[in-house]
Parts: C-alpha cells; structure tokens; sequence
C-alpha cells in the first residue's frame, strides 16, 4: 500500500485534497478516502476526478474506489490550525462548564486552546476550550 500512497499523495496535494484512509478491499481494489484541504464538501464530480487522476498516476494497476471521508470526519489535532472557520462538534475528556461537549464555529486556535462560538437559544457566546480537554473534534453539518 505504501508503493500507492507515494504515488497519490504528489496528485492529491495537486489537487487540493487530503488522502484522509487508504485500505484494501480483497486483494484487487484499493478503497481511498478523501477530503479537500479547505474542508469544503467533496462531491461526485471530485470524486471521479480524484479516481481519474489516481489511477493515471498508477498506471491503472489496481481498482480503485474512491470517496468522501464524510461531512462529519474526525479532525486529528496536527490539523487543528486548519479549521477557523469551521462547524465543529467538540466532545470534552472533562466536563467543562457543565457541558460534555460543544458545536459550534471555530473562531481561533492557538498552540494551547481552541476558540468556539456558538449560540444559546438568540444568544452568541464564545467558550476556550484547552486542547488537552479536548477528546475528539470533528466536523458537523450546521441544520
């Protein structure tokens, strides 16, 4: 699988996407995960693109299937620095604020917390959550 990934990633990267999972399925179709890099949705179109481009960049050696890693994927925390902006869903390692968790706009992140705005009924507020209290981050769809 590795002989693959350094062959994706250059044409991922050229694309504006990250390769979020890679795994076989059986021993023929290699099932690839993707997400862009400015967190914007992936549609069918990209999809197709991205398969496109991959199997040119293999020369076809292998199937491939190729998706959205999910409008709700989790966020790894090197990758935090990357989602101002962003709906989020924050579950906390310890309540904070009598709160379990926390959805809403990311407004800032630094080396130590991450700043989310979110509303309470008509009200907005913003809340500093420290990155060590932070269990998993996600994205979430704003409905």
């Amino acid at each position: 699988m590795e002989k693959y990934l350094e062959k994706l990633q250059p044409v991922a990267n050229e694309m504006g996407l990250n390769i979020i999972d890679i795994e076989y399925i059986g021993k023929d179709i290699l099932d690839i995960s993707i997400a862009r890099q400015d967190f914007e949705s992936v549609d069918l179109n990209m999809c197709a693109a991205a398969a496109q481009a991959f199997g040119e960049a293999i020369d076809f050696e292998i199937s491939l299937d190729v998706g959205s890693a999910g409008a709700e994927r989790m966020i790894e925390p090197d990758d935090y620095k990357d989602i101002e902006g962003q709906y989020v869903f924050i579950q906390f390692k310890n309540t904070f604020k009598d709160a379990e968790n926390v959805e809403g706009t990311v407004v800032s992140v630094s080396d130590d917390a991450v700043v989310v705005s979110y509303r309470v009924k008509t009200a907005l507020k913003e809340v500093t959550i420290e990155r060590l209290n932070i269990k998993y981050l996600r994205l979430a769809v704003k409905v």
